[in-house]
């Protein structure tokens, strides 16, 4: 992990964008404006959630809010204790394009042990170690323990310090992988992709979908079977992509959304696969060949010609985030930035950020899998340090991939000068 510098938030490889820094434990007021710009955004932020009205705990916890012209909100967020030296946050515009336009930085939080090694004479009095000691123990015994977050993998699946949601929990084993490589017709004439609008022949023959490899599309609720610990997801990777395209080849499962169903307090173990090829498909012209999708007729953008969903290589890295929902912000974000690669229980060495599974051939869950363990509820400690019981029905939540955001398309000098790509 990179140096913090002493009385400064930033750090070697920070985006331009704003740092927010903030200790964990701390109530933070987050002011948005927007100004008289044509079109709407929506700020969202990942591992934080807020209620819609501050003042009503009836209203529900968001973890994004639209924005129109010239409107400004203010929202409360109580930022989480992990025991971590430093957890970094992503608060964005929940859209691609936004995400390209820049409009992304970080929310930086202190754990206590980095608060005591930085020098107290660089920091305002009502942020020093002595002060911020005394105010968190401010009706507590001086010998009040620490919580237990730490960066254990399962520790947010423990409520109330006991085990009955983490003993019980639910098995979700996804696969990343590509509409084609499951009709097998990937490089070949005809290439069968994904098909969003028929009567306006809408397609993308290199789309990339999320699959739950151990449950069929349109087979709803949550059986005995899911909500007990069992070896029927130990399957290789090559394993699982023969199953899955025989399923296809069948008719038994449709090419569809992914929809992942828990209740209130459901602890969830998340296997993810990445069954993508290690080089996907370039812009619309590659080594002098034609690659791109219908959608190129329908949708403009003045900088890169007619655009589409191919025209930037997509990366063969994935993750997968689910908004709000309580895990290890350090290591199962499943979200590329920060510092957030840091793995204090493997000697402190580096890890893929956000558990991103790189392409491989290999069955190793070190390298073509990972998996995350979340909890259908809000994560709050006691004064004794120990996980508050707070299940919530949070309803539909989206769930997203940040591989890779920014690409170059091959054919574009101008995105390089007049050097070329490198």
């Amino acid at each position: 992990m990179p140096t913090q510098v002493p009385g400064a938030w930033r750090v070697m490889g920070d985006p331009a964008t704003p740092v927010l820094p903030v200790y964990e434990g701390e109530q933070v007021q987050l002011r948005l404006i927007q100004g008289a710009q044509e079109a709407q955004h929506v700020f969202a932020m990942t591992d934080s959630s807020w209620l819609r009205e501050p003042d009503n705990h009836r209203s529900g916890y968001v973890s994004a809010q639209p924005l129109g012209i010239s409107e400004h909100f203010e929202f409360n967020i109580k930022v989480s204790p992990r025991l971590s030296p430093v957890v970094d946050q992503l608060y964005m515009g929940s859209s691609v394009d936004q995400l390209w336009d820049g409009m992304w930085g970080i929310m930086r939080s202190y754990g206590r042990e980095e608060v005591s090694e930085l020098d107290s004479n660089t920091r305002p009095p009502s942020t020093r170690k002595g002060v911020a000691q005394l105010f968190e123990m401010r009706g507590h015994p001086a010998t009040s323990p620490q919580p237990k977050m730490g960066n254990a993998k399962y520790a947010v699946c423990f409520p109330d310090g006991k085990a009955d949601a983490y003993s019980s929990r639910l098995q979700f084993d996804i696969s990343a992988v590509r509409v084609c490589d499951l009709t097998e017709t990937c490089d070949k004439p005809g290439m069968n992709g994904l098909q969003y609008n028929q009567r306006l022949m809408l397609e993308d023959p290199n789309a990339i979908i999320f699959v739950r490899n151990d449950r069929l599309p349109g087979d709803f609720g949550i059986d005995k079977k899911e909500l007990r610990l069992n070896d029927s997801n130990n399957d290789s990777n090559e394993e699982v992509l023969k199953r899955l395209r025989k399923e296809v080849k069948s008719g038994q499962r449709r090419i569809e959304p992914m929809v992942l169903r828990a209740p209130a307090g459901a602890c969830m173990e998340v296997r993810l696969r990445n069954h993508l090829p290690e080089f996907l498909p370039d812009g619309p012209v590659v080594n002098g060949k034609g690659n791109y999708s219908s959608l190129q007729r329908q949708l403009y953008v003045d900088d890169f010609g007619w655009f589409n969903y191919n025209q930037f290589r997509m990366s063969s890295s994935i993750g997968l985030s689910a908004p709000m929902l309580a895990r290890n912000s350090v290591q199962e974000d499943g979200a590329n930035f920060g510092l957030n690669g840091n793995d204090p229980d493997n000697n402190g060495k580096m890890k893929p950020l956000g558990n991103l599974v790189a392409a491989c051939k290999s069955d190793s869950e070190s390298k073509c899998a990972a998996t995350s363990v979340w909890w259908a509820g809000r994560y709050e400690v006691n004064e004794n340090g120990v996980q508050k019981n707070l299940p919530i029905e949070f309803g539909a939540l989206p769930l997203v991939s940040f591989g890779d955001v920014i690409k170059h398309p091959a054919w574009c000098n101008r995105c390089f000068g007049d050097r070329g790509p490198g």
